[in-house]
């Protein structure tokens, strides 16, 4: 019995954790650059958008991923239900 005191005891100090000082940086955190969150729905759209004066298409998942995930430069002209021919 005394022969398993001793690995015991190590085995108990192997799973302490060294005592750490403060770290003063906040913790990382996502920007979402006041987007909205959209669903994962897969309701797909044709988006028709526009940039530098040409128009094209894009099918996006939904009319939410349309709004939101086009960078500031493109507008949206209009959003039709079904995926673009």
């Amino acid at each position: 019995m005394k022969y398993l005191a001793l690995p015991c005891l190590l085995l108990l100090t192997a799973c302490s954790t060294a005592q750490t000082e403060p770290n003063d940086t906040p913790p990382v955190r996502p920007i979402l650059n006041n987007q909205p969150v959209c669903t994962m729905e897969y309701m797909p759209v044709c988006a028709t958008l526009e940039q530098n004066g040409q128009q094209f298409t894009k099918t996006f998942g939904n009319r939410c991923s349309a709004h939101s995930f086009i960078p500031k430069d493109i507008k949206v002209i209009k959003v039709d239900d079904g995926a673009c021919e």
